[in-house]
């Protein structure tokens, strides 16, 4: 396609190419600007700076003085002024055409804008065909251009005759030594916090040593078995076994899809069962009141539904902690470790120690572990939980007179904090019960109904906002799913793309991240470089739709969500492009962002953008970004926002700074 635009006395043809990813002049005897294909929907504003540019370069006749430049190069190859040369004529010419972009709009800011818009072009494409061009390229020195646009440093005009003179005087330089100026000290790395760096130790010491304990050998057990005769009150030692005995089950080597206890398979079941017995016994015998007693190596289970079941065991087990909890001067201590010994088994008599423990101290916070305790009485859970999951459930359990005892005091309390963490227990581990159909009511419609009276009590609770929001987000991703039943990620865009336009606005945000972390799970954990592509392209289209949407849907509820999160994520796409400028621009976008129901939900997922920035050294930036979204979440989040800002300032790493894999 060409059109014909004045440049003094002739015309300049303009051309397209689909293999050109942002503008070029080319051309020596007659120069023609070729544009790329999409140049036809740019905005007019756009379109007027990108053809001022090139115009003049043509004025300036920039491709004749680029040959020279290039041919004086291959001559003096050895020289490095030769190569110094040609840079520096080449971004003198860049910097005299900026001027001329910005004076066709007038606005500073919106062509630095546009030199952003063509940078990121040409890296989404792999680069550009330059041979004899000058253009809008985005690359090499685009931060010093910017800088020095929005600063309002402008060329004056300059004489034919001066431009020929300077262009003498710089050829004649090829053979005048010149030195070479320092590049100013990149600034300290920063440090990490000496109180965070304690506490990960603390945390990796305990990691390893719970490790050691479960990965011990027949022999080093046996060791440590008379390590301990030895000396009985050796707590770590026994602390180490009780670990190694622990009924923690992992896959059996070589026999896929069968578990055992890991003990078990090392020294046999019975051998392990005997052996952890003894140990319990004595720790509750002597040290009720130590953290350990209440740990889950030191519970015994009375039923096969749970791991290394021993009702002897757990009978004698029961008796001491019935003896140690029956004096009325009995420690808070006790009684908080007996609870924990008799949740899975007993949680009437749990429930008695917890409530002796909040009548002995009132401020003790034992909402949460009653909450929890509650939560598995309603649904009938009737063994053990490893890692807070309930596997096993009883429908007469859940019916009991008991659980009916227990729903009228939940819906008689005044306890906020109480219906809270009973409702984060019922949603969302409880919703999988019921679409097993393993329990008869709908724990998550139970759970609003806590969550709503809870905010009523108190309208201030964070966390039960914070969980009624979480709900309405599942929902939506129910929602989402259905709408995507059978639909290929192939068809995924087009898919979402046919949905009413309030409809997608509220599915863009959600949406956008999924793709953006799929792509970082195909990057990292597959080596899918092909697949981690093609969700980062997802993502950017679904941050771009939210975006575009935002400019007709002020008044939704989405919008201040959707101004975030797309920015953000089209940040991420950005970074991992490799434009670190333009994902410093979108994060900055984001900032910006109004208030919104749903914006505190996504807020955390900064964490990832601010902390490759940072880690590349955008300080200034990634503080004031967190300075301004500060004001437009709640104080719980607002204060995490400026503490990590003030760290920053002061040199030391926020806690979310990227540690391993340099965390892209």
């Amino acid at each position: 396609m060409e059109l014909a635009a004045s440049c003094g006395a002739s015309g300049v043809r303009i051309c397209e190419s689909q293999l050109l990813a942002a503008p070029l002049t080319a051309g020596v005897s007659l120069p023609r600007i070729i544009h790329p294909a999409s140049w036809t929907l740019w905005p007019e504003e756009k379109l007027r700076a990108v053809l001022a540019h090139e115009l003049a370069h043509v004025g300036r006749r920039d491709p004749l003085v680029s040959l020279a430049a290039r041919l004086n190069r291959c001559i003096f190859w050895f020289h490095p002024l030769a190569w110094w040369l040609e840079r520096k004529l080449a971004t003198t010419a860049e910097q005299a055409c900026d001027d001329a972009g910005v004076r066709a709009i007038g606005k500073a800011r919106r062509y630095a804008e546009v030199l952003l818009d063509m940078a990121e072009a040409v890296r989404r494409n792999g680069g550009r065909f330059s041979w004899q061009g000058v253009g809008v390229s985005g690359t090499g020195l685009l931060g010093k251009r910017i800088d020095r646009i929005l600063r309002g440093d402008f060329f004056r005009e300059v004489s034919r005759t001066r431009k020929a003179l300077v262009a003498l005087g710089c050829a004649a330089a090829v053979f005048v030594p010149v030195a070479c100026r320092r590049q100013p000290a990149p600034p300290a790395p920063l440090r990490e916090d000496p109180q965070y760096a304690e506490q990960r130790a603390k945390q990796k010491a305990q990691s390893d040593f719970y490790k050691a304990a479960q990965d011990m050998s027949p022999q080093q057990v046996a060791e440590l078995e008379a390590s301990l005769k030895k000396d009985p009150e050796d707590l770590v030692t026994l602390e180490k076994l009780l670990m190694f005995y622990a009924p923690i089950s992992e896959e059996v080597k070589g026999e896929k899809g069968k578990w055992a206890p890991i003990c078990a398979q090392v020294i046999g079941e019975r051998e392990c069962i005997a052996a952890r017995r003894p140990h319990i016994l004595w720790l509750i015998e002597h040290h009720p009141d130590n953290k350990l007693a209440g740990d889950w190596g030191a519970r015994i289970f009375p039923t096969t539904l749970d791991p290394l079941a021993d009702p002897a065991g757990y009978a004698a087990a029961k008796k001491l902690w019935l003896e140690k909890t029956s004096p009325s001067d009995v420690g808070v201590a006790v009684l908080k470790n007996a609870a924990a010994f008799f949740e899975a088994s007993d949680k009437p008599l749990a429930e008695k120690m917890l409530l002796r423990a909040q009548a002995l101290d009132p401020k003790g916070h034992y909402s949460y572990s009653l909450g929890r305790l509650y939560a598995l009485v309603l649904v009938g859970s009737n063994s053990s939980m490893p890692l807070n999951v309930v596997r096993t459930v009883s429908a007469e359990e859940a019916h009991s007179a008991y659980a009916q005892e227990i729903r009228k005091k939940l819906a008689e309390t005044t306890d906020a904090e109480l219906l809270t963490t009973a409702a984060d227990y019922l949603d969302p581990w409880a919703r999988r019960l019921y679409e097993n159909h393993k329990i008869d009511f709908d724990p998550v419609a139970l759970a609003k109904s806590y969550l709503e009276r809870a905010i009523q009590l108190n309208p201030q609770l964070l966390q039960a906002q914070t969980r009624l929001r979480n709900q309405r987000i599942v929902e939506r991703s129910a929602r989402l799913r259905v709408i995507l039943q059978n639909v290929t990620k192939d068809a995924e865009y087009q898919t979402i793309a046919a949905l009413p336009e309030a409809e997608q606005f509220e599915f863009l945000p959600g949406l956008a991240i999924g793709a953006y972390l799929e792509g970082e799970n195909a990057d990292y954990y597959k080596h899918d470089t092909t697949g981690a592509k093609a969700a980062w392209e997802r993502a950017r289209k679904y941050a771009q739709d939210g975006l575009r949407l935002a400019s007709k849907l002020h008044d939704d509820p989405e919008y201040g969500t959707n101004i975030y999160m797309g920015n953000i994520v089209l940040g991420l796409v950005t970074f991992r492009e490799g434009n670190r400028q333009a994902a410093v621009n979108y994060m900055l976008a984001a900032s910006h962002a109004p208030a919104a129901e749903d914006l505190e939900y996504y807020v955390p997922f900064h964490i990832r953008l601010t902390g490759y920035l940072l880690k590349y050294g955008e300080r200034e930036s990634v503080i004031e970004f967190l300075e301004r979204i500060a004001q437009v979440v709640s104080d719980r989040y607002k204060t995490e926002l400026l503490n990590a800002a003030s760290q920053i300032r002061k040199g030391i790493q926020p806690i979310w700074y990227p540690r391993d894999r340099t965390n892209q």
